[in-house]
């Protein structure tokens, strides 16, 4: 009884020191003042982004988790948050209808763009997580399809995309009033490879160019490397970056304006 206590006390004590109670405090007391929002976590298998706690915490938010892969998608059973949870088991494309569809081994890899296991990325990322493929036909629906269903869609748009590859063309199904009008945020995870595992992927320049001409700018950028130092002995530097994850913000001038609409 008196070790566990102490455990706990020590525990406490470095979360106090890390800061960590601080950003915990925030994090409840901001939730609970955010307005209504509408969250998409499109690619949403096997758990919602921690990072979202603050929207995922707060009763003004709706979420909606979309994923072709409808099982994994069963942890909503146990939601245990208070934002509203939407559950929506649908492949998402640019115009919708039916397309190709490569299932991988675990299939949170699959995507709608054909895999090209080529030699310039074998230093990056491991294949054996993903094969054997199987490919089939998929329905797809449009992004702008399910937006114009949802609850409150005068509430603002925060979109988070992982697809492996398909995150821009599923966004382009907006028109540019929507992004004008509504979206406040993306999270997008983007290539960073010049041969990309999936083709025809966008690239880091596609995505920032796009949303450059629509009045968005970078916020944050979270590089994510692979370790793989066995693939390539030429190679002595094994820190080698695949994708990032690229949050996309309103920049500042539009979104005083934003502001000022969305509280009348």
């Amino acid at each position: 009884m008196i070790n566990n206590l102490k455990k706990g006390i020590k525990f406490i004590s470095l979360l106090l020191k890390s800061g960590g109670y601080r950003a915990f405090q925030i994090n409840k007391r901001v939730s609970k003042i955010i307005p209504k929002v509408n969250v998409f976590d499109i690619g949403a298998s096997y758990f919602p982004h921690i990072k979202f706690k603050l929207f995922l915490d707060s009763h003004n938010t709706n979420w909606y988790a979309i994923d072709p892969n409808v099982d994994n998608l069963a942890y909503i059973k146990n939601w245990n948050f208070k934002a509203k949870v939407n559950k929506i088991g649908q492949a998402l494309s640019l115009k919708g209808g039916d397309i190709p569809f490569y299932k991988t081994k675990i299939d949170s890899g699959s995507s709608n763009l054909e895999f090209n296991f080529n030699k310039n990325i074998k230093h990056r990322i491991s294949f054996e997580n993903l094969l054997p493929i199987t490919k089939t036909n998929i329905k797809t629906v449009k992004l702008a399809d399910i937006v114009e269903t949802i609850d409150n869609p005068s509430a603002p748009f925060i979109f988070k995309l992982d697809t492996q590859g398909t995150e821009l063309n599923i966004l382009k199904s907006l028109n540019s009033k929507v992004f004008s009008d509504k979206v406040v945020s993306i999270e997008i995870e983007t290539n960073l490879s010049l041969t990309p595992l999936n083709k025809k992927s966008a690239s880091f320049n596609d995505v920032v160019n796009f949303f450059q001409k629509l009045d968005f700018e970078i916020a944050k950028i979270d590089v994510i490397n692979y370790l793989y130092p066995k693939l390539d002995s030429n190679i002595e530097y094994h820190n080698i970056p695949k994708e990032c994850d690229l949050v996309l913000i309103k920049k500042i001038s539009k979104a005083i304006v934003f502001n000022k609409i969305f509280k009348g």
